[in-house]
């Protein structure tokens, strides 16, 4: 569902009452905005703007901006304009931080913040305005008067239009060794919200059992983030109840060491990290089996309306189950889902499953669970490779999805079967989405 939006107009009261409010931009800390307004019915004589007053309202405190003159032209009859007319043209109202841009010049320069990008009422003149709930502030997308994110678009009064391109590269997916294959067996799936990546590392621990470790990553320069490794035990995959992180029974993790994420580009970038004193440094770069999405943090702020899965998900009620979770790297019509939970001697045990589309919103395959080479054995044998991986079927998995935030995780492992309702894991509001 498009976010929440009310539309009114007043009758005609003078001649600036035909324009509307068209679109609305926002980054994510306000200094870069703009509302674009349309004149909508064709009037050639609208230009009297000056002493009128633009509001935006939220949470009860409104800040005003009055226009201080009238648009350009030759002021005209009511039906007609000799020239300079405002028939069908749009006016740029935006923000210090976009005028700073030089990208095209508004017409009217509000100060910075101006709009609130959580929910506000934008009034123009008393004769229209606009609410809404939230605004997108990917740096890319804006929100129309109907309340559908659009890619931005600012106009002025000259006919002049130019986008907003400030979205940062996003890393949300699955990696592994570059080049892509040589040490096929394990991955690292990153869920990167904001300034903050949450890393999932499927390995294997020196006796070549199945083992995960995971990193919450700060930025910390650009394209630079990094954190403390942890490795966590918890209840078996199977247990009812699942106790939550904090609670008694619920998993515990100590640190094993640290990691660094630096990216030289969208694809590509370097693992270094220490785990029980042993560094190493691994050339990353992004797993593709199929049509490779793009993803954005804050493109869409109700992710139920999302079509591609592709995230950290886990169980629903957000929290319920704390401790475990499952990556789905979606492309094209397949799901590769990395989980990550507990062996019955609460010790980490990762499972993946290759899950074709089988119907729509479902997806369904074989669970494998793998041993292979110490995480840190040079050289580290691919997959197929004397030494390498080797998998074993344990079961299957099929997920079942009713909207894009919300799906039923049904598996049987070793003859134990059960079903998990799960959701998308939020960090950072509004969350990552792929498409």
């Amino acid at each position: 569902m498009a976010p929440a939006l009310a539309l009114w107009a007043a009758s005609a009261v003078a001649e600036f009452h035909t324009y509307k409010i068209e679109e609305i931009f926002s980054n994510a800390d306000g200094t870069i905005q703009y509302v674009v307004m349309h004149e909508s019915q064709g009037m050639s004589a609208e230009n009297f703007w000056m002493g009128n007053a633009f509001t935006s309202t939220h949470l009860g405190t409104t800040q005003t901006y009055i226009f201080r003159n009238n648009l350009p032209g030759v002021m005209c009859g009511y039906y007609g304009c000799g020239g300079g007319g405002t028939a069908n043209t749009r006016v740029l109202i935006a923000s210090q931080g976009f005028a700073a841009l030089h990208l095209v010049t508004p017409d009217f320069i509000m100060p910075n913040g101006f709009i609130a990008t959580d929910g506000a009422t934008l009034n123009y003149a008393g004769v229209d305005f606009v609410v809404f709930t939230s605004l997108p502030t990917d740096g890319i997308h804006a929100l129309d008067r109907n309340g559908a994110v659009v890619p931005n678009v600012a106009t002025n009064f000259a006919g002049q239009s130019a986008s907003v391109a400030l979205a940062a590269v996003n890393y949300q997916g699955l990696w592994y060794a570059a080049p892509a294959e040589s040490e096929s067996g394990w991955g690292i799936n990153f869920a990167h919200q904001g300034d903050a990546i949450f890393a999932s590392w499927f390995t294997y621990d020196l006796t070549g059992k199945g083992w995960w470790l995971v990193m919450s990553a700060n930025k910390t320069a650009p394209n630079v983030y990094g954190g403390a490794l942890l490795q966590v035990t918890g209840p078996a995959f199977d247990a009812v109840p699942f106790p939550p992180v904090g609670s008694p029974g619920g998993a515990t993790a100590a640190t094993v060491g640290n990691g660094s994420l630096t990216f030289t580009d969208a694809n590509n970038g370097t693992f270094a990290y220490t785990v029980n004193g042993i560094s190493q440094t691994k050339a990353i770069t992004r797993q593709r089996f199929g049509p490779m999405p793009t993803c954005t943090f804050g493109a869409q702020t109700n992710l139920a309306l999302a079509s591609n899965y592709q995230d950290l998900w886990w169980a629903a009620p957000a929290g319920s189950e704390s401790g475990w979770g499952i990556n789905l790297t979606h492309q094209g019509d397949s799901i590769f889902a990395t989980w990550f939970t507990y062996d019955h001697d609460h010790t980490p045990m990762w499972l993946v499953v290759t899950a074709p589309k089988t119907a729509p919103g479902t997806y369904a395959g074989p669970l494998l669970r793998t041993t292979g080479p110490p995480f840190n054995a040079v050289p580290f044998p691919p997959v197929g490779t004397p030494g390498g991986v080797t998998a074993s079927n344990v079961g299957t998995a099929t997920f079942t999805f009713s909207d894009g935030n919300n799906a039923s995780f049904a598996y049987t492992v070793n003859g134990m079967s059960q079903t998990k309702a799960i959701t998308r894991e939020v960090f950072q509001p509004p969350g990552t989405i792929c498409q």
